[in-house]
């Protein structure tokens, strides 16, 4: 997958730890199509780190949005800290 220029549109607390963020493209077009086991890798203040991509429904041909869960590792030195902060 090519690099893309995205934004978090959302973010949306499953648990006390963890939270789905919803990423569109910055130019508001449609994303690459995915297939499940496909992972996104994601450059924040903390750091580049790979993310499972998670769907809901099932997913569009071009979808608008992509959905990432991230644990905030309390610990962590990299992107979950950066993600929830």
């Amino acid at each position: 997958m090519s690099k893309i220029d995205g934004v978090v549109d959302d973010v949306e607390p499953l648990t006390d730890r963890i939270s789905a963020f919803r990423l569109t493209s910055a130019s508001g077009g449609p994303l690459p199509a995915w297939d499940p086991g496909a992972h996104i890798e994601v450059e924040t203040a903390g750091g580049s780190r790979a993310y499972s991509l998670i769907a809901f429904d099932p997913v569009p041909a071009a979808p608008k949005t992509y959905t990432i869960a991230v644990q905030q590792e309390v610990d962590g030195t990299r992107g979950s800290r950066a993600m929830h902060a």
